[in-house]
């Protein structure tokens, strides 16, 4: 997923995917990675939009997910940063970003 779009008051998982950059028996360690939000404006505003304790790995397909929150439509979009890291010696550290649309219909 690239992007998306919700309104404010949907509470709801994402995910990112890194089993094309991992290998066979590589898996991520979630402890060592991070997610991180940042408005239009590059303010840090991850505690505004991530649901705090929530990241976790789904290590049979290799996606990160984070349940997200909030947000508003005067901010947006927002860039979602997925940080990991391997148990790979030594590790590898693989990065991607989700926009996030926030609009009200």
């Amino acid at each position: 997923m690239d992007s998306f779009s919700k309104q404010a008051y949907e509470v709801f998982w994402i995910s990112s995917s890194f089993e094309d950059d991992l290998g066979s028996s590589e898996t991520i360690v979630i402890e060592s990675s991070a997610v991180t939000v940042a408005d239009k404006d590059g303010t840090d505003v991850t505690t505004d939009v991530i649901v705090l304790g929530t990241l976790s790995c789904d290590s049979t397909s290799q996606k990160a997910q984070v349940q997200i929150k909030g947000g508003v439509e005067s901010a947006s979009p927002y860039k979602i940063t997925f940080r990991i890291v391997t148990d790979s010696s030594p590790a590898n550290k693989w990065e991607n970003d989700i926009k996030m649309k926030v609009k009200e219909l």
